[in-house]
């Protein structure tokens, strides 16, 4: 039974899309995003556990899991050294027993920190 509900979950996250954007503020880095697929649209979100945010100063390597959250919003106040660019991405999960079953990564957003 967990094997065949692994299955659906992978199915069902392979079509999520998520989509990332990010405001910089004064010592902080907003992310905000919105999930859908083709079947449910935005009601895709009522199936998913949650989502893990990564960040890097690179563009195409270096991303490291800096949160998980169970909301589409996360504010990072750490580690951020003002005029430096960072990036971000988010993928949304699906827990099945001990195993987490991802979406695809989100579009890659970044800010200048400020």
């Amino acid at each position: 039974a967990r094997k065949a509900e692994e299955a659906a979950a992978q199915e069902l996250l392979s079509g999520v899309k998520v989509k990332a954007s990010s405001a910089a503020s004064k010592g902080a880095m907003k992310l905000t995003w919105t999930v859908s697929d083709s079947v449910l649209g935005e009601a895709i979100a009522d199936e998913i556990d949650g989502y893990e945010i990564y960040k890097s100063t690179s563009k195409t390597s270096g991303y490291s899991l800096l949160s998980s959250t169970g909301g589409i919003t996360f504010k990072n106040t750490t580690k951020l050294t003002k005029g430096k660019r960072y990036y971000y991405k988010v993928r949304a999960y699906k827990q099945v027993g001990e195993k987490k079953i991802y979406s695809p990564y989100s579009n890659v957003t970044y800010k200048i920190a400020k």
